[in-house]
């Protein structure tokens, strides 16, 4: 989706990127890695990935809560182990070798900047509504706030929201009540789901003129689009370090 939007600016009024980012990360690659070992030297390579991956989707405490050391009597094995199986079964059933090879290495270079300015992420002119997941392991929270983070600063129309789950990446799947709560504001104005919003503003993106004419234009931007929004700004440039110079000093 990320590289849709970078190759056509204009392809959408909203875009909505719900547990993913536009660059794979140092984790994502190293279980990337580990998925290519087992498609590689496996004997049932689709299986094998499959019951992998499925650990990278989910977190401990999903596990706990689902299965609670549970066994399957009939196979005299753990539940989890059987939910395993069965996952890496299924998808062996329906998923060819090639195809799965494919999407692995897709994922393990995601980077829509390839080849590119990293600007390029400044050129999308849809509204951006980030959804992360709190316990995201694939696709983790903080990333999706770095992001967040990194193109509000030229595009007033980015805005972050978060799932809160144990489940982890699937979180976007299971938790789909609370999802539903966060995109319907965007297409439905009147929403009673359509609540203030606090917009953040860092020392550094304060610190000069420019950073200072950006920033209120995002604010001008915002209140005369009709949101509601609560303003957090913190110290411009080095404002607390001098600060806390001066109370070391007393």
């Amino acid at each position: 989706a990320w590289e849709m939007v970078v190759l056509n600016n204009k392809i959408t009024k909203h875009f909505i990127p719900v547990a993913t980012d536009w660059k794979s990360t140092d984790w994502l690659i190293a279980n990337c890695q580990i998925q290519e070992q087992f498609l590689v030297n496996s004997k049932n390579p689709v299986h094998d990935a499959r019951m992998h991956a499925m650990l990278c989707y989910r977190t401990p405490e999903s596990f706990k809560k689902r299965f609670q050391r549970s066994k399957n009597e009939k196979l005299e094995i753990f539940n989890v182990e059987s939910w395993l199986l069965h996952h890496g079964k299924k998808l062996q059933e329906r998923f060819q070798l090639s195809a799965y090879r494919l999407m692995n290495q897709l994922l393990k270079t995601l980077d829509v900047t390839k080849n590119r300015s990293e600007s390029i992420l400044d050129s999308i002119s849809a509204n951006i509504h980030i959804i992360g997941v709190d316990s995201d392991m694939f696709f983790t929270a903080e990333e999706n706030k770095e992001t967040h983070k990194q193109l509000a600063l030229t595009n007033p129309n980015v805005t972050y929201s978060e799932i809160n789950s144990v489940h982890g990446h699937d979180a976007f799947l299971i938790e789909y009540r609370q999802l539903e709560k966060i995109i319907e504001p965007i297409f439905n104005q009147s929403s009673k789901n359509n609540t203030m919003k606090v917009v953040k503003f860092g020392g550094k993106s304060l610190a000069n003129g420019k950073g200072l004419n950006c920033s209120l234009n995002i604010i001008s931007k915002k209140v005369l689009s009709g949101e509601q929004i609560a303003l957090v700004v913190s110290a411009r440039g080095k404002t607390t370090d001098q600060l806390e110079s001066i109370l070391e000093k007393r």
